[in-house]
């Protein structure tokens, strides 16, 4: 599996800095990579993250955005890759847990009330 933290720059921790990438430590390689920014439509949903969940997550983001006439930033005829991202421990309730699945997707941007808006 992969696990990914953001960092900013201006606070990446010791002793992990650019300089010594990768680094190896009791558990494995740990990495620093830099992750170009992508605008993404995301869908939140509660629950385990199963194989069938994420299929049925991202059908219903998928058909809401092409509801709402948003184009996903994918070539045609192409597998749309998505993004998982979990944020809870494992022992965690499934009623609480809070996932969200994200797809690419273009257009104009708008913000409103510190939310971010696709809009075309």
């Amino acid at each position: 599996g992969e696990m990914r933290f953001y960092l900013s720059d201006s606070n990446v921790p010791e002793p992990l800095d650019k300089s010594n990438v990768p680094v190896d430590s009791e558990s494995g390689t740990i990495r620093l990579v830099d992750i170009p920014a992508a605008r993404l439509a995301v869908r939140k949903f509660t629950g385990f993250v199963t194989d069938g969940e994420v299929a049925r997550q991202k059908e219903a983001l998928l058909q809401a955005l092409e509801v709402d006439g948003v184009e996903l930033d994918v070539p045609h005829g192409s597998v749309v890759p998505h993004i998982i991202f979990q944020y809870n421990p494992p022992y965690t309730l499934p009623i609480v847990r809070r996932n969200e699945i994200a797809v690419p997707v273009r257009g104009r941007l708008d913000e409103i009330d510190g939310e971010t808006d696709i809009r075309q």
